[in-house]
């Protein structure tokens, strides 16, 4: 996308990254009864590890995407948009990013997870090329399991 980069995000982005994972993910409160595991998590940790990407346009973050390897794929652990850019094709092309960062540490399988509950998530997970492998409860919570084997070129 013509404007957009993605980068390792800094410390100083820390408190606009939960910034936008609050105003992402808020609406799901009421849905869920608690917050979504994208709001309890710790993004200062996740910067440090070298987790947590960022999508901006100029010096503006827009999006974040937070990518843990383990050690035969990759895990989609969280993706956010600024509620005013969700549905303009940002988070597929953080998705988009997700499936080269994987190929280019030479590994074939993406990863994620999502509440049962967040149905729209499943379907658009579905949409990009994500099967479900399995359900499970956990900590009160029905978690959907999904995979994407990219590509063997």
């Amino acid at each position: 996308m013509v404007g957009f980069h993605i980068r390792l995000a800094r410390q100083e982005d820390v408190s606009e990254m939960e910034a936008i994972i609050r105003a992402a993910y808020s609406d799901y409160i009421p849905l869920l009864g608690r917050k979504p595991q994208p709001m309890t998590d710790d993004y200062a940790e996740l910067v440090d590890s070298q987790h947590a990407y960022v999508l901006c346009k100029s010096r503006v973050i827009l999006g974040i995407l937070i990518l843990v390897p383990g050690d035969d794929h990759i895990l989609v652990r969280t993706i956010a948009i600024v509620p005013e850019e969700q549905g303009n094709g940002l988070g597929s092309f953080l998705m988009a990013y997700a499936e080269e960062y994987a190929s280019a540490r030479s590994i074939k399988l993406l990863r994620l997870y999502t509440n049962e509950a967040m149905s729209g998530n499943v379907a658009y997970y579905r949409h990009l090329g994500y099967r479900e492998t399995h359900r499970t409860g956990e900590a009160g919570v029905q978690l959907v399991y999904m995979e994407k084997l990219l590509d063997r070129k």
